[in-house]
C-alpha cells in the first residue's frame, strides 16, 4: 500500500497451472499435427504420381486429398485453441491502468483467487489531480466563470483550504 505505479507496469501475475499445461498440451498436439500433415502431403503427392500410370485408384487418390485436408484443418483447429489459451494466460497479469499510488490491497501472496470474485485485487488512485463537482445554486450561476478560481474548504480540515482553477 502506497506503492506508486506507472502505467503498464505488472502488479500481480495471477498463477494458473491448468492454463499452462493446456498450453503445453496444445503445442505438442501442434507439433505432433505437423507431422500428420507432412505424412499426408507426402502420400497425396505418391499418390498424384502413381494414379497416371493406374498404380492407384481414384478412390484412393480422393481419400488421400481428404486426408490432407482434414490433417490440415485440424492444425488450423489447434492454431486456433492455442491462441485462444495464450489470450485467456494474458489475463493472468495485472497490470495498472494509469499513474496513481495503490491505496488498498484486498489479497495477499498466496490467497486463492477465482474468477467469481467479485472484491477488486487492488485499489488504484490517482495523485496529482482532485476533480471536484458541486451544485450550484441557480442564483448563483451569474458569479460562476470558467476561468474563475474557487476556494475548496474540507469540512473535517477548514485550515487546509485549496484555491484552485
Amino acid at each position: 500500500i502506497g506503492d506508486e505505479v506507472k502505467p503498464g507496469q505488472l502488479l500481480a501475475r495471477l498463477s494458473s497451472p491448468e492454463l499452462a499445461e493446456g498450453i503445453k498440451q496444445v503445442k505438442a498436439d501442434i507439433n505432433r499435427q505437423k507431422a500428420v500433415v507432412n505424412l499426408a502431403k507426402k502420400m497425396l503427392v505418391r499418390a498424384v504420381s502413381l494414379i497416371d500410370i493406374g498404380a492407384v485408384s481414384k478412390t484412393e487418390y480422393y481419400e488421400r486429398a481428404a486426408e490432407n485436408q482434414v490433417a490440415i484443418a485440424t492444425l488450423a483447429t489447434l492454431r486456433a485453441r492455442l491462441e485462444q489459451l495464450q489470450n485467456e494466460y494474458a489475463y493472468t497479469r495485472i497490470i495498472a491502468p494509469f499513474d496513481g499510488r495503490i491505496t488498498v490491497r484486498h489479497n495477499d501472496r498466496g490467497d486463492r483467487i477465482s474468477s467469481t470474485d467479485s472484491t477488486a485485487l487492488f485499489r488504484t488512485a490517482r495523485d496529482d489531480s482532485l476533480r471536484v463537482i458541486g451544485d450550484v445554486p441557480q442564483t448563483q450561476n451569474y458569479a460562476i466563470h470558467a476561468t474563475g478560481e474557487a476556494t475548496l474548504t474540507p469540512p473535517e480540515m477548514p485550515a487546509n483550504a485549496t484555491a484552485t482553477t
